[in-house]
């Protein structure tokens, strides 16, 4: 239930659970309730995982996945900002690729 204390920690492994089932969909839910909830023990690494599950579904040209991608490589205190940059120059070659 969304006012329990643990609500953010069971959306995280929901998330992971989700993931592992090939539901990606689900786990971006699951991810984002968890970041929502704006937990510090916990934020950063749902939205990680959520950037990670779009991937994963083939959701990387959706506006959220942009905005969110943006939002964590441009955050200088986010622990993932070296991998969220990573990801978008990797992200960026594919599509230079594609395109060149």
């Amino acid at each position: 239930r969304p006012d329990n204390e643990r609500y953010a920690e069971a959306q995280y492994y929901f998330g992971h659970a989700a993931v592992q089932l090939k539901q990606y969909d689900t786990a971006i839910g699951a991810f984002r309730r968890c970041a929502e909830r704006n937990e510090p023990k916990f934020r950063e690494k749902a939205e990680w995982n959520m950037l990670l599950a779009y991937v994963a579904a083939g959701r990387s040209d959706e506006p959220a996945f942009e905005a969110l991608l943006a939002q964590v490589a441009n955050a200088g205190d986010h622990s993932y900002q070296v991998q969220a940059k990573a990801l978008q120059g990797k992200l960026g070659s594919v599509w230079r690729g594609i395109a060149g």
